[in-house]
């Protein structure tokens, strides 16, 4: 702090007495100006590394997300293989409790042709 009064004194009292004191301001103006672009240089340094490090964060919590979305299609599809193999399972039971009902009324028309053959000649003898 002393030496940049003493630095600082020292370059008033010169530029009071020099014959072009502009340059001095220039020279003052361009070392403000490096100050400052130093200063946003490392801003953007900080922030560019900040954002790399925000968009990693993104990046795998994109890949969990993927990856949980991608074992629910697994359960799902594996839910679909079962219920179509249940459907194919009913659809097999269905065709055996039709040939078994078709077998059932053959065999009720053969219990009913020979109901009516008793019962004709269960009535002609009662007629006679």
């Amino acid at each position: 702090m002393i030496l940049t009064s003493i630095v600082g004194a020292k370059l008033a009292e010169q530029m009071s007495n020099s014959p072009n004191p502009w340059i001095y301001l220039a020279g003052l103006l361009l070392i403000g100006l490096g100050i400052i672009a130093r200063k946003i240089f490392v801003y953007m340094v900080d922030t560019q590394k900040e954002l790399k490090a925000l968009d990693e964060e993104h990046r795998n919590d994109s890949k969990e997300r993927e990856k949980t979305l991608l074992e629910q299609v697994d359960k799902s599809n594996n839910a679909f293989r079962s219920l179509a193999g249940s459907q194919k399972e009913m659809a097999d039971a269905q065709k055996e409790i039709v040939t078994a009902v078709q077998s059932l009324n053959g065999g009720m028309q053969s219990l009913e042709t020979r109901m009516d053959t008793i019962e004709k000649y269960t009535f002609k003898k009662e007629s006679a």
